[in-house]
């Protein structure tokens, strides 16, 4: 089960978790809806570290890796079954860590949603290239 992935659908999904995560997160581009003028101060005069992008990456490859054996488990016979089981394990897992993260940590909502929407974004990204790919 374990070699009847496909990697290199999964390599894919792990640059795309990058390349998403840039663009969503970006006080330039989306992340602007989101962060305080002070949050993109800071943000803007930050670069990211080498190792981000290394852990970023891996960190993609892991969740996809991961999702493609649930899928590959679960043998959607549709499209939308595929979407459908991305909803239920960003709902079952995602939205509600996100959620204690809000409660627990004293996170912003903007900050609960926008990690929130990003998990679920990626997840039927995800699903949709899995599903056509594996």
């Amino acid at each position: 089960m374990l070699l009847e992935v496909n990697f290199l659908a999964i390599f894919v999904i792990a640059i795309l978790n990058l390349i998403l995560g840039y663009i969503w997160y970006s006080p330039k581009i989306i992340g602007a809806l989101f962060y305080t003028n002070e949050e993109k101060t800071k943000l803007e005069s930050e670069s990211p570290k080498p190792w981000q992008f290394i852990f970023c990456i891996i960190e993609g490859f892991i969740l996809a890796w991961v999702f493609a054996l649930v899928l590959f488990a679960f043998n959607p016979f549709h499209i939308f079954a595929a979407i459908g089981l991305a909803f239920l394990i960003w709902f079952g897992f995602f939205f509600v860590t996100h959620l204690s993260a809000h409660i627990w940590k004293k996170e912003t909502c903007s900050e609960c949603i926008m990690h929130s929407i990003y998990s679920l974004i990626y997840l039927i990204i995800a699903s949709v290239i899995l599903f056509y790919w594996i």
